[in-house]
């Protein structure tokens, strides 16, 4: 159960918001389907970009599904198991568009590094806004993401290193959302207690779900209205610092 309203002056202040990456504060533009299709058709396969990112969107979730099943995480906190598991991704996608065979081998190494490059993210609007103005208030702005170790680059590429303190990445703490730990491993960083820290993010079970369980507040990002439940959210990232002020004064 997500964490109710601040209880008036007596209530604990917030002092740190931390934010997931992918679908928050970045995402990849164009979509990974429409980048799959540009790599392969510099090297020789033409694909239709919106199929192949129907395709991607069901290999994605198909694996996800799996192998949260069976391992209890999904990227892994080793450079080669996260290479394992989007080669597996890839050689799923491509299967679905009837591709298959050692030839795209060059075709799924090239992919790989694309999605190591900033130059194939683009931020949410309002990101950098958003994080400056916390940060103008003296509040601790951090990370909390389930990812590969390709984000710090990523991070960096985009102007983000500087303005997230700490960045708590799977990968590097052995431990994936929404495993409490992991949001633990963020609150002993800055040394705040959990509910002094709110978690904002896009995706119900891992970010929210994730956060609550672990004591902290916790704000849906849900730009397009697709989610229901009893979450409280924002559909801007801008709408955060209002948001704050109006819950914590």
């Amino acid at each position: 159960m997500i964490r109710g309203e601040n209880s008036g002056g007596g209530g604990p202040r917030l002092s740190a918001v931390f934010f997931d990456a992918g679908g928050t504060l970045l995402e990849p533009r164009p979509c990974v389907g429409h980048i799959y299709a540009e790599v392969a058709g510099q090297m020789g396969l033409a694909l239709d970009p919106d199929e192949t990112h129907r395709a991607f969107a069901e290999a994605f979730a198909e694996i996800k599904a799996r192998r949260h099943a069976e391992h209890g995480h999904l990227f892994g906190f080793r450079p080669e198991e996260a290479w394992a598991m989007w080669r597996e991704v890839l050689q799923r996608t491509f299967e679905r568009l009837g591709c298959d065979g050692p030839e795209l081998d060059p075709i799924f190494d090239q992919l790989y590094e694309e999605f190591a490059s900033a130059r194939r993210f683009a931020l949410l609007d309002g990101a950098l806004e958003t994080l400056d103005t916390l940060r103008g208030r003296g509040l601790t702005v951090g990370l909390i993401s389930n990812w590969d170790h390709r984000l710090h680059g990523i991070l960096r590429g985009l102007d983000l290193m500087g303005r997230l303190d700490p960045i708590i990445i799977s990968c590097d703490v052995g431990v994936e959302k929404p495993d409490p730990a992991i949001f633990r491993a963020a609150l002993e960083t800055v040394g705040v207690r959990p509910d002094e820290a709110l978690m904002v993010g896009d995706s119900p079970e891992p970010d929210i779900e994730g956060a609550c369980a672990a004591g902290l507040w916790a704000l849906l990002l849900d730009t397009t209205g697709w989610y229901r439940g009893p979450e409280r959210r924002v559909a801007h990232l801008t709408d955060i610092p209002a948001w704050i002020e109006a819950h914590f004064g």
